[in-house]
């Protein structure tokens, strides 16, 4: 079939009913002539999903302005699996005309150079991808390493975006080897543009999955210098990272970084202000605030009543992630696999049947995501046990009973990765931290280094002997200023809201041009310092 016209028609559409398109937004934008002198080469590997290509689309000019040459590596339809592709998504060949068509009109609009992996896969290429393929399955998996990438790492973290399960089955299958191809693809196209280019250094989002995540673990194998970035919680901005996704950087963190920092009253001032409005009733408009459409907070009693209680019951909190969401971002270390720490915390309760586990789902499930095929927490609970006694409680995700309220009423809480540990701690709620958390060895939360010690420490907490100190909360606001503000590029060129986006905030390119923030930016890449933002947010 066809697909031209309806992909026309369709974009048309969009434009039309979300009213904002950023390449339709730039044609009103004054132009000015990129310099002529070309200092280096560097490489840019654009998102094509939402307009977040608009942040590459800046930079691409930012480093044009000062002389350096650019090379976009892009699809072009080369590939048929990649991150914006998923299980239950209809319509997969219009989802990739759109892409490409979007693609296409990037590239002309800026006069870019470039580099589509469609125009360069040859006959050759195509035998070492399908005899690598079949080399993978009948090998030892997981320790498959095609140029210096462990294949087996990146496919399961292409397999849990895809399928939205945080253990995937890797068989032999047609998902599987569209992932593989388009992993093999990625990093020999990006190879030979490497080759011929020579890049000071690489750019891209996200860092993880397969293309993003394939080129990461390459240029990290072969002492590729690329920066990784990401918007964050913090008023849509940018968090970059070199070498690694900014998901894991955050937790491989060196505390160095952070904890000599001198937090003055402003500093002060800006941590407990944004910290108050996450945790707050207050309506905020921060990226992903899941609890905007529940800020009014039930008390304790209220608690309860509702989940009929006896009020001589202790309550203890559990706070899981989405379930591929909270395993793709790294190991545990106390736990094989996030489902391992659902099975070996549920099971503590079991046994103690005087104690209530109130399990709140993740805000960002949806309450038909187990219909349409998306694994949720309680899918997985559902697929190890039977049935629960009744004081193991799960509040689905769109209970009036958030996250906060649940903490509020817990002795104490536990949890594996998501931002709940920042905000609850900030609340004085102790917890116990299971997994690859950003506040895991940072002296904020309790670490659990193993099983056991896991088991010791929700003993601990029962025994009323977990709690916030000083030290704690001290640290707490040290790091999460350095997280959440030293390390953020502020947003100053587009307007976002949780609607998505909304317009630019210039209509000249000399703006871009002449931004202290960018420039900032530019000059910490291009001298390979630390990243540090401080000035433009006090």
């Amino acid at each position: 079939m066809n697909y031209s016209k309806i992909i026309s028609s369709i974009i048309r559409f969009l434009k039309k009913a979300s009213g904002k398109d950023f390449l339709s937004e730039y044609n009103k934008v004054k132009k000015i002539k990129k310099s002529r002198n070309t200092k280096y080469n560097i490489i840019i590997i654009p998102f094509f999903f939402d307009n977040n290509h608009a942040f590459e689309a800046i930079y691409n000019r930012k480093a044009e302005f000062e002389g350096v040459d650019v090379y976009n590596y892009l699809c072009g339809q080369g590939i048929e699996y990649c991150e914006k592709i998923n299980s239950v998504m209809k319509f997969k060949n219009i989802r990739c005309e759109l892409c490409y068509k979007k693609q296409i009109e990037f590239s002309s609009k800026f006069n870019l150079n470039s580099w589509f992996m469609n125009d360069h896969i040859n006959y050759q290429d195509n035998l070492v991808i399908e005899e690598n393929i079949e080399r993978f399955f009948s090998n030892d998996k997981n320790n498959f390493i095609f140029k210096g990438v462990n294949i087996n790492k990146v496919l399961k973290s292409s397999l849990q975006r895809f399928y939205f399960e945080a253990e995937p089955v890797i068989s032999d299958n047609q998902i599987t080897r569209g992932f593989l191809k388009t992993i093999f693809i990625s990093i020999i196209e990006f190879e030979k543009l490497y080759n011929k280019v020579n890049p000071k250094y690489v750019l891209t989002s996200h860092g993880t999955y397969s293309v993003w995540g394939s080129i990461v673990e390459y240029c990290k194998y072969h002492n590729i210098p690329i920066i990784v970035w990401g918007r964050v919680y913090n008023n849509w901005g940018i968090y970059f990272a070199n070498d690694e996704s900014y998901l894991t950087e955050m937790v491989n963190l060196d505390n160095n970084k952070w904890n000599d920092i001198k937090m003055t009253t402003q500093k002060k001032k800006l941590i407990v202000d944004y910290l108050d409005k996450r945790t707050s009733e207050s309506d905020t408009d921060f990226i992903y605030d899941y609890n905007s459409d529940h800020k009014k907070q039930l008390d304790k009693s209220n608690i309860y009543k509702l989940l009929d209680i006896p009020k001589d019951k202790k309550i203890v909190g559990m706070f899981p992630n989405i379930p591929w969401d909270g395993s793709v971002t790294g190991v545990s270390e106390a736990f094989s696999s996030y489902i391992d720490w659902v099975k070996a915390t549920i099971d503590f309760f079991i046994k103690r049947k005087n104690i209530y586990l109130l399990i709140r789902t993740h805000p960002a499930e949806k309450a038909n995501d187990a219909e349409i095929g998306r694994e949720t927490f309680s899918t997985i609970v559902n697929e190890i046990y039977n049935e629960l006694p009744e004081n193991i409680i799960i509040i689905p995700a769109d209970s009036q009973i958030n996250s906060f309220a649940v903490g509020k009423a817990s002795e104490f809480g536990t949890y594996y990765c998501s931002t709940i540990g920042m905000e609850l701690t900030y609340l004085g709620i102790p917890l116990i931290c299971a997994g690859p958390s950003p506040l895991r060895n940072k002296f904020i939360v309790n670490d659990a280094k193993n099983k056991n010690d896991y088991q010791n420490l929700l003993s601990k907490g029962l025994k009323n002997k977990l709690k916030v100190s000083k030290t704690n909360m001290k640290n707490l606001l040290k790091f999460s200023y350095y997280n959440n503000f030293t390390r953020v590029m502020p947003e100053q060129f587009i307007n976002y809201t949780r609607q998505g986006f909304k317009g630019l905030k210039f209509n000249d390119e000399t703006f871009i041009f002449k931004n202290e923030v960018l420039e900032h930016l530019f000059q910490t890449i291009e001298n390979k310092n630390d990243y540090n933002f401080d000035e433009f947010h006090l």
